[in-house]
This record gives C-alpha cells, sequence and structure tokens, in this order.
C-alpha cells in the first residue's frame, strides 16, 4: 500500500475569514473518520490569519479502481 498525500493553501479575504476557518474545521472529525485517513489537519500562519492550510495523509489500496 502507498500514501497519498493532500496540501491545499487557502488565503480568505478578512470579511470570510472566520467563516471559512469554521467551515474547514468542521470537516475534519468526518474525513478523520473516512476509511484510509490517517490524517487531517487545518492549520493557520502564526501572524497571517488569512492564510489557512489543509494537510491529509490518506492509505491507498494496493489495488486502484481506476
Amino acid at each position: 500500500m502507498s500514501n497519498l498525500s493532500v496540501a491545499a493553501f487557502c488565503r480568505a479575504r478578512a470579511d470570510t475569514r472566520e467563516t471559512l476557518g469554521h467551515a474547514l474545521l468542521l470537516l475534519v472529525d468526518p474525513t478523520r473518520q473516512e476509511a484510509g485517513s490517517i490524517r487531517h489537519d487545518v492549520l493557520q500562519a502564526v501572524g497571517a490569519p488569512e492564510h489557512v492550510d489543509l494537510a491529509e495523509i490518506f492509505i491507498m489500496p494496493t489495488q486502484q479502481p481506476w
């Protein structure tokens, strides 16, 4: 088996920063419950609250469905 790593980098406008952060945090627990999920983190840059990053790692099955 191999791992799939996913990274996403978001930059929120000042008027949507809180909404975006809340929406992304709501995804953490359900995503961590998904089959193969090793890690799902939401990170906010120190000193730059408009920068919100996502980091995910999944175990990929040996047999790919595609």
